[in-house]
C-alpha cells in the first residue's frame, strides 16, 4: 500500500490476484480491481491487459466461466496488440479451460492448442506441462480415453523434470482414472 503507482505495482497486484485466485476470490477481485484502477490512472494498456487476465483468472475459479471468458478475450486482444507471446498463451490457456467447465470441449481443445504452440516456442516447460493436462481432461470429457492419456503421459515428464509434486500427482491421478474408465 505504501508503494509508487507504477508498472511494478500493478504487475505484483496482478500476481497477487493470480495467487489469491484458487481460494480467496474475493481477494483476488480486489487485487485486481486495484490493478485495474491503476493502470486505467497511469494509462499503461498492457497493466489493463493484465487486470482483465486477473478478472478472468478469478472468474474461472468461482465457476462464472462467461466471465471469465469474457476478462480473458479482452486481456487476448490487448495483449495481441503487443504480441506478447506468453501473456497471449496464459489468456488463451484461461480460455480454453473455461470452455472446458462450460462443456465446450471442441472449443476447449482449440485453444489448448494455439496456448500449447507459443509456450512450445517461448519453451515455456511449466505452461506446456499444464496445457498438456488441460488437453487430457478435454479429451477424457470426450470419452476418448486413448488421447487423454497420450496427453497425460505427455505432462507427466514434464512435471517430473520440473519436480512439479502436484502435477505429478494430477497427471499419474488422471492417467489410472482414464484407465479405469476405458475398463
Amino acid at each position: 500500500s505504501q508503494s509508487k503507482d507504477d508498472t511494478s505495482k500493478i504487475k505484483n497486484l496482478y500476481r497477487l490476484a493470480v495467487a489469491f485466485a484458487p481460494s480467496d476470490s474475493a481477494k483476488a477481485l480486489q487485487y485486481a480491481n486495484t490493478s485495474m484502477r491503476i493502470s486505467q490512472q497511469i494509462k499503461w494498456e498492457k497493466g489493463i491487459g493484465l487486470s482483465y487476465l486477473a478478472f478472468g483468472k478469478a472468474y474461472y475459479q468461482i465457476t462464472d466461466y462467461n466471465a471469465a471468458l469474457s476478462n480473458c478475450n479482452t486481456a487476448l486482444s490487448i495483449f495481441k496488440k503487443f504480441n506478447d507471446k506468453k501473456n497471449i498463451a496464459t489468456a488463451l490457456g484461461t480460455i480454453a479451460v473455461a470452455f472446458n467447465g462450460l462443456g465446450n470441449y471442441s472449443k476447449c481443445i482449440e485453444n489448448n492448442y494455439a496456448a500449447l504452440s507459443l509456450f512450445e516456442e517461448l519453451n515455456d516447460e511449466k505452461g506446456i506441462e499444464n496445457i498438456y493436462n488441460n488437453i487430457g481432461v478435454a479429451y477424457y470429457y470426450l470419452l476418448d480415453y486413448d488421447k487423454a492419456i497420450a496427453n497425460y503421459k505427455k505432462a507427466l515428464p514434464m512435471c517430473i523434470k520440473l519436480d512439479d509434486k502436484y502435477g505429478i500427482a494430477s497427471a499419474l491421478d488422471n492417467i489410472a482414472i482414464a484407465y479405469m474408465d476405458e475398463g
